[in-house]
């Protein structure tokens, strides 16, 4: 049941940022980045994973996400 929370959850947010043209709902980054969190939450709250590593795996993703995109701002949208 979790999983099509989950999915329900990206589709709503993919309209909604379609509907009002978020930016960031187009990008591909940006949703992997998003699924990346929900799966980890998901498979830390059912105590597959260490919280510790959940920590470590989700700093990582957001810290690429964020570099990334810092540094498409400072070439003017090229990566």
């Amino acid at each position: 049941m979790s999983d099509i929370a989950m999915w329900l959850f990206l589709l709503i947010i993919f309209l909604i940022g379609a509907k009002y043209k978020f930016e960031w709902v187009t990008s591909i980054r940006s949703l992997v980045t998003i699924i990346l969190t929900l799966t980890f939450c998901n498979i830390t709250i059912d105590g597959r994973v260490d919280p510790k590593d959940f920590l470590l795996i989700v700093s990582l993703a957001y810290n690429f996400y964020f570099l990334v995109k810092q540094r498409q701002l400072q070439n003017g949208g090229q990566i």
